[in-house]
């Protein structure tokens, strides 16, 4: 029962790890693992450790986007946390409401009255909590960390692909304004070239005319 009250607080949750998802090319959950205290005390040495030979340059760069994964896993944690939370103060207000009901001696003899109450408990909890400083700064840390993620991978991906001797986002980004540009010019072209033709069918008719 209490798994399937806390289901209410699990979609924004959801909707966050599949926006994360589709702007990443590894799974929402690729760092889960990261939150074990022994792994991330290892992960955490060997990214202190300075890159040797000629890849130096690209070890480091590897090490950044871990570090950027990891600020983002922590991030993440803290957002799940938050959440967890709502939960459970939305459960203690239900269970205040209930409380409540058996002092008054009314029974409960709606199933309806009874889940809707459990809504405004949750919309009422989410509402007062939403609008906390502490909130703001969760939320923002979330999507910073993200969009540092993301970037960060974005680069990487540019990278490799351009080894590969593939166009990247770079590239087709430039791409595309010069198309853009070239048709502005082509519209440009278009519109002169119409004004042209009306002044020589101008010419033509006045010349026609003497």
């Amino acid at each position: 029962a209490l798994q399937h009250l806390m289901s209410f607080w699990e979609l924004p949750l959801d909707n966050w790890q599949r926006m994360v998802s589709s702007m990443s090319p590894l799974p929402g959950d690729f760092l889960r693992n990261m939150s074990h205290p022994q792994f991330k005390d290892h992960l955490d040495r060997a990214l202190a450790a300075p890159g040797l030979g000629y890849t130096r340059e690209e070890q480091g760069r590897y090490q950044d986007l871990i570090r950027c994964s990891m600020e983002y896993q922590a991030a993440m944690k803290d957002y799940n946390d938050f959440y967890s939370r709502l939960g459970t103060k939305s459960i203690e207000r239900m269970g205040s409401y209930i409380q409540g009901i058996i002092d008054s001696g009314k029974p409960i003899d709606s199933a309806r009255a009874l889940y809707d109450n459990w809504v405004a408990c949750c919309e009422a909890v989410y509402a007062e909590e939403v609008a906390t400083a502490e909130y703001a700064q969760i939320h923002g840390h979330l999507v910073n960390s993200q969009m540092a993620f993301k970037k960060r991978m974005s680069v990487m991906m540019d990278e490799q692909l351009g080894a590969l001797n593939i166009p990247g986002r770079c590239e087709l980004r430039t791409l595309e304004d010069r198309l853009q540009e070239t048709r502005r010019e082509s519209k440009r072209l278009r519109h002169s070239l119409h004004a042209l033709e009306k002044q020589v069918a101008t010419l033509t008719g006045e010349t026609q005319a003497s």
